[in-house]
């Protein structure tokens, strides 16, 4: 119906959308020729106002926007969400939050540049960040929109009466400061009276208006991508693709050293991108130091100072010349009582539960969720973290603070304390992989609390944490670590403390226990011999304890490292009596399964079975799969004594199945070895020899020097039997030379010995 004003508007619009502006204007003489003839009346009111809103865009300014100076870099996903969002009709008000300097301004104009010609009245942006705290929105955006307000009253209501009819996009840039109840009222007037108006906000914190969508902004991708597709045509692999943030620092460097080579660069400026988490400023600010400074000395210095980042630009605006200036009128939003639990936050080493907040900085649920408004907290999965730069930030602040710096560290240290002795009977019972996963991103967490407990020598938390570190330390195979935690808490404590006192006698004999266990299994038999007696002759006054057992069991294990198999026995018997009288059913099940490894090799495989049996009925009473496996082990070397090789392999296959799902990575290494000498008597070398590399691959990794020269034997020798010389000569020779150096005397001397036997 050519009379249908309606679709000639619709047309107009289309064609101006295009830019097509001069057909959409010979579309409304169309119309209103039409009209004329067949209906003798001109055009209405509303499709001539919409033909002067076309003819007024040829005479009058489109846009202020500022011509972006560098390229955007990294954030495609961000901007799909946006163009989803800018196509949806209902969608009004959408806010791209985040800390300072996540590029929220960049990646707005870049938006609005891609929507020039959608908008009849034009896109406009509005920088709100010289605008006093808390004024009024509607000056600063008619001053963008050159609107003059016909008089001084009550120019809110002036602006919503101009921008009813419009049809444009605002952008709303820094708003985080003027939040106000005024000011976020008049945006959810102009939202309901101006149905044409879209806002795009960019905000350190989210409005909290109910038509709001939020864009979440965060730092770059870090990590550099493999590339698809076939190798080069030089038949090569093609190396990896640039990561964005490493993207955004080679394409920043460029500019002030054009030959600036990002593969010559490749792990610092990885290392550097995740020091600032891929912050795009902070990415830019290292970047402009290229031409007088080494990337790794920028990284040591960004690791060490973060507010030494610093603008070398002229043209950069004040606010973003340093990261101090940044944070600081973060920190300027933040009410003192946030300003407090923020500073308290930043002694975790990483993330933390709502928990953990409630516990070290007074933090509940409602001050949380502020912060994480305030892009100043992220929350993800049910943990909170910070920007590490920020934590550096509010960690250097709260430094000027002694006396809530004490106060912050001793509360982390007890709240760590507690979740320790919470979850040890999770870790010695049937959750032990369950521990192991609420542990794992704790792990800083607890080193820092370990840390406290040591330089206060505070003697209560020591007993705390000492028994779950030895188990925990264990299962993620940090020997060193924990061998030198126990060292320095030791150091700490002796001379310090009254040894005639329960609570210090039992911290200092558990520190002397740590180190016994770690020294034994990095394959230091003296010392850890020497550290467990004296780890026993504090805590005996004071037992029954569960802590005698643990350094009766490692005692007795350096004792058997030393070869002295009737002494470790002794120890061990010892240890499952105190365990029983502690209360400790894990305790008496790995007592007896020391017990039944200990009477195996002295070739006594009928005890060696009832103690292997009694620790599995106790292991299944507890429901700890660890346990279980560790006993199976031992049966099914019982089971190969007896030449019953289906057993056997049924009974390892279990063990190593279990040792797996628990993850404890030495105790697979072990039960391997075992099935290799299990496929090895039914005459299968390759499979024998195969699970012994396996082994000796984890028990590198480990650093685990008994159990690896142990299997380097066992290796060597399967390889001579079945004239694998090479790998027989590479294994013998390394056991000899480490055993040698670690004092293993006994192995060292068989090793050379099969090696002169190699030879002849």
């Amino acid at each position: 119906d050519a009379w249908r004003e309606e679709a000639h508007r619709q047309l107009m619009l289309a064609l101006v959308y295009s830019g097509q502006r001069t057909a959409a204007l010979a579309q409304y003489k169309t119309c209103r020729q039409i009209l004329e003839k067949e209906l003798d009346v001109p055009p209405s009111a509303e499709t001539t106002a919409l033909y002067e809103r076309i003819r007024a865009m040829g005479s009058s300014p489109r846009h202020n926007l500022p011509a972006p100076s560098t390229s955007l870099i990294g954030r495609q996903e961000e901007l799909d969400c946006l163009h989803g969002w800018m196509a949806d009709p209902h969608a009004r008000l959408l806010t791209i939050a985040g800390p300072g300097g996540a590029g929220k301004t960049r990646l707005a104009l870049h938006l609005a540049w891609d929507y020039l010609d959608d908008f009849l009245e034009g896109v406009w942006f509005v920088s709100l960040a010289p605008v006093v705290k808390n004024e009024g929105l509607a000056v600063p955006i008619a001053a963008a929109l050159s609107f003059q307000f016909p008089h001084h009253d009550r120019p809110e209501k002036q602006l919503l009466e101009y921008l009813r009819g419009k049809e444009m996009l605002l952008v709303l840039d820094n708003m985080e400061h003027l939040l106000s109840e005024q000011n976020l009222a008049f945006l959810a007037d102009l939202l309901a009276q101006a149905p044409g108006v879209k806002l795009l906000v960019t905000s350190r914190e989210r409005l909290n208006l109910r038509a709001e969508t939020l864009l979440n902004l965060d730092g770059l991708p870090c990590d550099n991508l493999p590339v698809a597709g076939n190798p080069s045509s030089s038949g090569q692999e093609r190396p990896p693709r640039l990561s964005p943030a490493v993207e955004l620092f080679t394409a920043r460097a460029r500019q002030v050293q054009a030959n600036f080579d990002p593969a010559r660069h490749k792990r610092v400026l990885e290392q550097l991108c995740r020091a600032v988490d891929g912050l795009p400023l902070a990415i830019e600010l290292a970047a402009s130091w290229v031409q007088v400074m080494e990337v790794a000395d920028i990284l040591a210095q960004v690791e060490q100072h973060p507010d030494w980042l610093t603008a070398r630009w002229r043209d950069q605006l004040p606010r973003h010349r340093s990261l101090l200036r940044v944070f600081e009128h973060s920190w300027r939003l933040l009410t003192p009582r946030e300003q407090e639990a923020y500073l308290c936050l930043s002694v975790f080493r990483g993330e933390f539960t709502a928990e953990a907040a409630r516990a070290v900085a007074g933090a509940g649920l409602s001050l949380l969720a502020r912060l994480v408004d305030k892009s100043l907290l992220r929350h993800k999965d049910g943990r909170y973290a910070a920007h590490p730069l920020l934590v550096q930030f509010a960690a250097g602040k709260l430094a000027g603070r002694p006396a809530l710096y004490e106060q912050a560290k001793h509360r982390h240290a007890r709240y760590y304390g507690d979740f320790t002795r919470q979850l040890e009977p999770v870790l010695l019972g049937g959750g032990l992989e369950k521990g192991l996963q609420r542990v794992r991103p704790e792990l800083d967490d607890l080193r820092l609390a370990w840390q406290t407990a040591v330089e206060n020598r505070d003697v209560h938390l020591i007993n705390n944490l000492a028994d779950s570190f030895m188990q925990i330390f264990d299962m993620f195979g940090l020997y060193r670590e924990i061998r030198d935690m126990a060292v320095r808490a030791i150091q700490a404590l002796e001379g310090r403390i009254d040894p005639r006192q329960r609570e210090d006698a039992l911290a200092l004999g558990r520190a002397y226990g740590l180190s016994a266990a770690f020294h034994f299994r990095l394959g230091d038999y003296e010392q850890a011999l020497a550290h467990g007696q004296t780890s026993l002759s504090l805590i005996a006054p004071f037992q029954p304890d569960v802590a005698y057992g643990h350094s009766l069991i490692y005692t007795g294990a350096a004792a058997y490292g030393l070869g002295e198999k009737g002494q470790a026995i002794a120890y061990w018997q010892r240890g499952a009596e105190a365990y029983r009288s502690a209360g400790s059913i894990w305790g008496e099940t790995v007592a007896n399964a020391n017990l039944a490894e200990g009477t195996l090799s002295q070739e006594k495989p009928v005890e060696a079975e009832q103690y292997a049996s009694r620790a599995y009925t106790l292991a299944r009473r507890i429901n700890n799969a660890e346990l279980m496996a560790v006993a199976l082990q031992i049966l099914a070397v019982v089971a190969l004594q007896q030449g019953n090789f289906e057993q056997a392999t049924a009974r390892g296959e279990q063990a190593v199945a279990l040792h797996r799902q628990v993850g404890h990575r030495a105790h697979v290494a072990n039960a391997l070895a075992i099935l290799a000498r299990i496929d090895a008597a039914r005459g299968d070398t390759q499979q024998a020899l195969a699970r012994l590399e396996e082994s000796i691959v984890i028990l590198r990794l480990l650093g685990n020097r008994l159990y690896l020269h142990q299997r380097l034997l066992e290796l060597g020798q399967l390889a001579m039997k079945v004239g694998r010389q090479e790998m027989a000569e590479a294994a013998l020779r390394e056991v000899a030379e480490e055993a040698d150096s670690a004092g293993e005397t006994d192995i060292a001397l068989e090793a050379r010995g099969l090696l002169a036997e190699l030879h002849r």
